[in-house]
């Protein structure tokens, strides 16, 4: 997983050849401490500068080409080894990190927002008010289409989801996120390729835990991790409070084997499966 523990931003200010004054904020990484991370930060802020001075071009963001800048907020360890870190993204949203389960991101969001239970009460169990067509509604038919790759993969533990689309953890794979049969799986589950590409740089696949906050009904939240003073503290306090009553995902279906108990496929799908709300009962955003 390229998910770096520390990061540490560094700034200074250079001319261009015309004499205009350019002032950089760089962040550098580091999985060993924050003074590792520091002198990252200073390399990368004197390389930016020296592009400056020489009137070349800056490559701007960090997404996907650096490892991912995201607090971590949870350590799932099975037997002395990392399987599985949460941390959170530029939403504030909760996000579930592994290599060990695959997770298929599979965008069939219906066309009002947020996810509606009653389209999903039959399949979930749950007698709710009459609601549109689930013959309707796109996750049907993505559905459909995961139900026939698990007959097709009989040797695999295949677990459906509804989300605001639909997602699918596998296990009994041990394709890494990067390689080509990680890839062969992702889209014979048609998985968003944008997800499948961020898979591949990144090397772990990720799935969210809590609510968008728009789908709360919390607006546009960013934050810039590490944080820089109590903005960012506010929003988190924000959204935290603001997505308690939401879920991020339900139990749809489950085909094939099931993983041994303990195991760090079963651990892992216990911990998406808490932390997602799964079995609450509480609306989907």
């Amino acid at each position: 997983m390229r998910i770096a523990r520390f990061w540490v931003k560094d700034e200074g200010e250079a001319p261009d050849p015309a004499g205009r004054p350019w002032h950089l904020g760089v962040h550098g990484w580091s999985d060993t401490s924050v003074a590792d991370a520091a002198r990252v930060a200073r390399e990368r802020l004197d390389a930016a500068l020296a592009e400056v001075r020489a009137g070349r071009p800056l490559l701007g963001g960090y997404y996907p080409r650096l490892p991912l800048r995201e607090e971590t907020l949870r350590e799932l360890v099975v037997d002395g080894e990392t399987v599985a870190l949460v941390t959170r993204n530029r939403d504030a949203a909760h996000v579930l990190n592994t290599e060990r389960v695959l997770v298929a991101d599979i965008d069939a969001e219906p066309p009002a927002a947020p996810a509606r239970r009653g389209r999903w009460s039959r399949l979930l169990g749950r007698a709710e008010a009459p609601s549109a067509d689930p013959a309707d509604d796109p996750r049907t038919h993505a559905l459909v289409r995961v139900q026939a790759w698990a007959t097709a993969h009989p040797d695999l533990g295949v677990r459906a989801y509804v989300t605001a689309g639909l997602r699918v953890l596998v296990t009994g794979t041990d394709a890494a996120p990067a390689s080509q049969e990680a890839r062969d799986v992702l889209v014979g589950l048609d998985s968003d390729p944008v997800y499948i590409e961020l898979c591949r740089q990144h090397e772990t696949y990720r799935a969210r835990l809590t609510a968008k906050p728009w789908r709360a009904g919390l607006g546009s939240i960013r934050i810039n991790w590490p944080f820089d003073g109590g903005a960012d503290d506010r929003a988190i306090q924000r959204y935290d409070e603001g997505v308690a009553a939401y879920a991020a995902a339900d139990l749809l279906s489950t085909h094939g084997p099931v993983p041994d108990p303990g195991s760090a496929e079963a651990r892992i799908i216990a911990l998406h499966d808490e932390l997602s709300g799964v079995g609450t009962g509480r609306p989907l955003a």
